[in-house]
């Protein structure tokens, strides 16, 4: 339908630039591409802090394990994050214009750490609001 959108969610950790970019010849159009570098749960971390370095998917689960104890990747961990999604959104935000700033790609190996899952989080809430009034 009209309102209808694909998105394609990756993790840049094993990636290379070259695939990142034949992922985005493929997507077109019709594909958003949401790439989390190094992991997806660096967004998950952004909703507690920020930073700037770069950081490897053992540093964002050490990271991580302060905010969320014993976090794996089957833990329901929604309502250890929900009340940060406001300050997960402005540190991911804030993290693209940081590498924009200095001639950084977003979707690439290079920006590291980044994330674009902001974006998805974003249209679900636009849906919702749209709905509701």
């Amino acid at each position: 339908s009209e309102g209808d959108k694909l998105w394609c969610v990756f993790d840049a950790d094993q990636n290379k630039n070259e695939n990142i970019q034949k992922a985005i010849k493929m997507a077109g159009k019709k594909v958003e591409i949401i790439l989390s570098n190094p992991c997806f749960e660096l967004w998950l971390l952004l909703h507690f802090a920020y930073w700037e370095s770069r950081l490897s998917n053992n540093d964002v689960l050490q990271k991580l394990e302060k905010y969320i104890p014993g976090y794996s990747k089957t833990k329901d961990v929604f309502a250890d994050i929900l009340n940060n999604r406001e300050s997960a959104i402005r540190n991911a935000k804030k993290l693209n214009r940081y590498h924009l700033d200095n001639g950084v790609e977003l979707i690439s190996v290079d920006s590291n750490p980044s994330t674009q899952v902001f974006k998805i989080v974003e249209h679900i809430l636009e849906l919702e609001t749209a709905k509701s009034s």
